[in-house]
């Protein structure tokens, strides 16, 4: 897939995802959305399209840093910081601001590979459910970095499940683990790290694409494509390291030593996951970061992460075409229902609340807004006819 032609289609995703509250507020609601920003903010409501001509250029990769390995760089060459190892143990959590409600934590689980959301069980001394403020004390204090939480259920007597929301959407590779040593003095700096780290295990998942591409003989317009991608991705995670370190965060480079070549099948199904949703709709996300962060240096960086994410994304579909050719009829149902599944954890990831200060700042959606743009790219790129007739499966 072209990359001009995917920026359309999320151009046109999100200018419906604007459009849908003021929708609803000519018959009874509020005047904007909920992130109390309207479509007068770039996005034009018709054509899906800003009042800036076209995407920013993307020069070269400069002296600094380049390599002679091709221009290929590992997480460990992130500019970012590194904190001391913290032990999530069992601790009292304060009451939060506008709330009575004490809460000890008794266990956070890790994330299961390539999951956003640690699973925190609490003790409290009556219901959390409704009290946001309680739920990122929870968070915080557990798992740091999170920007996203929500109560879930409640188990026997005064116990309660509470999912913890750690990390963005973006490509992230096999074996991907974020261990919860990036902390911030702050929701923003707490949210910079996680998308630092995130941006950080990018470069690990082109590098591997690339080879894997190359050993599967791949045309040679594919693997240049992931290594480019490789390269941006090293430039996102120190300009989000940049972002991290002054709202008080820190972050060190995720592991993940996971770099043999696996059977084409297994390469196409993580690219659809990965790329094909994920990486898809991290492009839409960074798209409307460009257009509403309130941060103005936020704002410039994103016009530009924005166009590399859409033609990484691009990628992604450009990939799936060429493996599907190669797969049998059952691979390709295989991949197509971990396509459906990978959505539905999005959409799980996605109903959970964003602190207003980080909303705000780096232009992320309202949960309501989010919600509305993943319906969009169910509509328009991730139907399951759309899917076969655009080759990821």
């Amino acid at each position: 897939m072209k990359s001009a032609d995917l920026e359309i289609i999320l151009r046109r995703v999100l200018a419906a995802a604007i459009v849908a509250p003021l929708a609803a507020a000519a018959c009874g609601g509020a005047t904007t959305g909920e992130s109390g920003v309207g479509p007068s903010d770039g996005i034009d409501a018709a054509t899906g399209t800003t009042g800036t001509t076209g995407k920013p250029e993307k020069p070269g990769t400069d002296a600094s840093t380049a390599r002679p390995d091709g221009g290929r760089k590992d997480a460990s060459m992130v500019d970012v910081d590194v904190p001391e190892e913290e032990e999530p143990d069992a601790s009292i959590i304060p009451d939060a601001a506008d709330a009575a409600v004490t809460c000890v934590v008794e266990r956070p689980r890790l994330p299961d590979a390539g999951s956003c959301i640690y699973d925190v069980i609490v003790n409290c001394d009556q219901d959390p459910s409704s009290d946001f403020a309680f739920c990122d004390t929870v968070c915080t204090s557990a798992v740091a970095p999170s920007f996203g939480c929500g109560v879930v259920a409640p188990l026997n007597g005064d116990r309660y499940l509470v999912n913890c929301y750690t990390c963005g959407v973006g490509r992230r590779p096999e074996g991907f683990a974020h261990d919860g040593a990036a902390c911030g003095e702050s929701a923003l700096g707490q949210y910079f790290s996680v998308i630092a780290a995130l941006e950080a295990a990018s470069v690990s998942a082109f590098e591997r694409l690339e080879r894997e591409l190359s050993v599967h003989g791949a045309p040679a317009s594919l693997c240049a494509r992931a290594r480019s991608a490789a390269n941006d991705e090293v430039r996102h995670a120190r300009v989000m390291g940049r972002f991290a370190r002054e709202w008080g965060g820190a972050v060190k480079p995720p592991a993940n030593d996971v770099m043999s070549v696996r059977p084409l099948a297994q390469v196409a199904l993580e690219n659809a996951v990965e790329g094909c949703v994920r990486e898809t709709f991290g492009a839409l996300t960074a798209t409307m970061q460009a257009e509403r962060a309130t941060d103005e240096r936020v704002r410039a960086a994103m016009r530009r992460i924005a166009a590399d994410e859409t033609e990484h994304a691009a990628l992604a579909w450009s990939v799936a075409r060429w493996a599907n050719a190669a797969l049998d009829a059952a691979t390709q149902a295989r991949i197509v229902a971990a396509m459906e599944d990978a959505i539905r954890g999005l959409e799980a990831e996605l109903d959970l609340d964003v602190p207003h200060e980080v909303r705000q700042t780096a232009g992320l959606p309202s949960r309501g807004e989010a919600q509305t743009m993943l319906a969009g790219m169910r509509a328009n790129l991730w139907s399951q006819s759309e899917v076969v007739a655009r080759g990821a499966a």
